[in-house]
This record gives structure tokens, C-alpha cells and sequence, in this order.
């Protein structure tokens, strides 16, 4: 048997995972319950710093050792109201989620719209909404290039526009002034440590686990191997998924509510929820994960008919419309 495919890690169950919507109109799809895909980045988002790896691009032997009796004061949390206020939004909705409710109930219940909601359940905690810049960091063009920079500093180039012309060299489009300005605190004798390794990304980690196995290069393969060692429960969540993909593609109906079952006794919030949701309509769920029926036809129609509307859009009248929606 082989082994599923849950679509591209951002789709629900519209159809049979992992096929295209002719594949879904040629042989029939189960309806649409619920999206597990998006169960599965909200736990992927709680556990996105357990998963940290070290960017190989970024050396981290490259930091000034500390002087002796030298004590390095910690960087200070962010205070104020707005800080606050970020922590306390950032505690609610994560309260929350740990309770089962969905994206939408978050947003009912708190008065967030949903993109704000979404941002705060994929932070594991409120300090990394706190950037000194606001509520979060947006990337300079010298982060790439910050670990080279660092290199080269420690080796006793101290030049700023030496550095510059290096950067540059190696793709750098940046301003003179950047540069200049992330290595002026290492000349005051602040020494140039190595930045903190940054996490996969929630969505690469998602699209991994819904994915075929067999499908994935070498190099995915191993991360993936690397994010489930790194939680345990995430493993636990892979395992499910994949049991799923295997009813939805085998058209496997009988065994949800074993499935439904084994997903209740977990820890598992976000997978509690995407239970609950398919509990609501159970007889049609389990019909769409049996029988060969699809509206996968009529989908396909409709999103035809819209393509039509949009290219036709101000140029034809209803009779040029109705020939080409007929003809086509």
C-alpha cells in the first residue's frame, strides 16, 4: 500500500487528498468536514522552538570569549502598555486553543481579527512578538551575511568599508550605513556572538508531515526526522495523520470513529477540536470517506464559470457570456 499524501500542507479536504481536482471529478472525493491541515500548523506552531536547529551558514565559533570576572547583564523584557497588553492577548489566546476552540471562536471570543489571532497562536511565547520595533522584527538585508561579517570581524578586519565591498561581493544589495551600523557595538567591545539559529518555518514543517513520505527529498526527509525526534508530541500527530490519509484515500469509512476514538484520548488540543468538528456531521463524513460520489464535477464548473466572469469582466454582454460558458 502505498503510502497517502495530505495535500500540500494549506488545503482542507475539499477532496481525496493529494490529487487534483480533475483526478477528485474523474473518480470521486469525499466531502469536505473540516481542515485537518490547519490543526496541524497550530500544533506545529506551538512547537516551532523545539525544533530550532543551527544554520550551518552561521559559524557560532566565531564569539569573543568574555573577560574574566566580565558579567553580561541580560536583555531586559519590554515593558510599557502596549507589552502588556501583548502578553496578556498572547496568555488569552493560547488558553484558548489549549480548550479546543477554533481560529474563528478565538476571534469571536477576544475581538482579534483573525490574522492577529493567527500570529499570536504560531508565537510560543509573547516575547517574540516583543521586538524593540514593536510587536515583532522585520528582516535586514544584513542577516545573511551576519555570520560572515562576524567571521571577518573576529580575524581582525575592522573596516567597515572593507566589509562592505566583501558583502557586495557575495550578493549583498544593501547600503554602506548597514553594514557600518551592525559592526560599530562589536568596536566598542561588545563581541559580535552568534545569532540565535532560527526555526523552520511553521508551514514547511506542516507541509512535511501531510505529505507522502516517499515523496520527500533526502534533505526534507531528514528535517523531518529531526522535528519529530525534537517532539514527541508532533510525532504523535504525524502518526495520526498518516492513519487518516489511509482511510481518506481507501476509502476506509468504517474505521473513523476507531480513528475518532484514538484522537480523544490525546493531548492533543487542535486534533480534540478537528474530532469534534467531524462529530457534528458524522453520517455524511463517514458517507464521503465510503462511497465513490463527488461534487468534485460541480466545483470544477463553478470555478470555470468564475474564470469566465473575471476574463469577460466589462468587455462582453450576457450573450457573448452565455456562449462561452456553453461552448467552452
Amino acid at each position: 500500500m502505498e503510502s497517502p499524501v495530505l495535500g500540500d500542507g494549506h488545503t482542507g479536504f475539499g477532496g481525496r487528498v493529494g490529487e487534483t481536482h480533475q483526478e477528485q471529478s474523474r473518480q470521486g472525493a469525499p466531502t469536505r468536514p473540516n481542515n485537518l491541515g490547519q490543526a496541524v500548523e497550530r500544533v506545529v506552531a506551538r512547537h516551532h522552538t523545539a525544533f530550532t536547529r543551527p544554520d550551518p551558514q552561521h559559524p557560532t565559533t566565531c564569539t569573543a570569549p568574555v573577560a574574566e570576572g566580565e558579567v553580561r547583564e541580560p536583555v531586559p523584557a519590554r515593558q510599557g502598555r502596549i507589552a502588556e497588553r501583548t502578553r496578556a492577548r498572547h496568555a488569552q489566546v493560547h488558553a484558548l486553543l489549549q480548550e479546543g476552540a477554533t481560529v474563528l471562536e478565538v476571534v469571536r471570543r477576544t475581538g482579534l481579527s483573525r490574522n492577529t489571532v493567527r500570529r499570536f497562536a504560531r508565537a510560543a511565547s509573547s516575547e517574540e512578538l516583543l521586538g524593540r520595533d514593536g510587536t515583532g522584527k522585520r528582516p535586514k538585508a544584513t542577516d545573511p551575511f551576519e555570520g560572515y561579517l562576524r567571521q571577518r570581524f573576529t580575524e581582525g578586519c575592522r573596516n567597515a568599508t572593507q566589509l562592505w565591498e566583501e558583502v557586495r561581493q557575495r550578493g549583498y544589495r544593501g547600503s554602506y550605513a548597514s553594514v557600518r551600523d551592525l559592526v560599530r557595538p562589536w568596536r566598542d567591545g561588545v563581541a559580535p556572538t552568534a545569532p540565535k539559529p532560527k526555526p523552520r518555518k511553521v508551514r514547511q514543517v506542516a507541509a512535511w508531515m501531510m505529505s507522502r513520505p516517499d515523496d520527500l527529498e533526502d534533505e526534507q526527509r531528514t528535517g523531518l526526522k529531526q522535528v519529530l525526534a525534537d517532539g514527541p508530541e508532533l510525532e504523535v500527530l504525524s502518526g495520526f495523520v498518516q492513519d487518516f490519509a489511509v482511510i481518506m484515500t481507501e476509502r476506509q469509512g468504517h474505521r473513523l470513529q476507531e480513528w475518532m476514538a484514538q484522537a480523544k484520548r490525546t493531548s492533543i488540543a487542535e486534533l480534540v477540536s478537528f474530532v469534534a468538528e467531524l462529530s457534528r456531521d458524522l453520517d455524511a463524513v463517514v458517507a464521503g470517506l465510503t462511497l465513490p460520489y463527488s461534487s468534485g464535477v460541480v466545483e470544477g464548473h463553478v470555478n470555470r464559470l468564475k474564470m469566465l466572469k473575471r476574463q469577460m469582466y466589462g468587455r462582453a454582454k450576457p450573450d457573448l457570456l452565455r456562449k462561452r460558458a456553453l461552448a467552452a
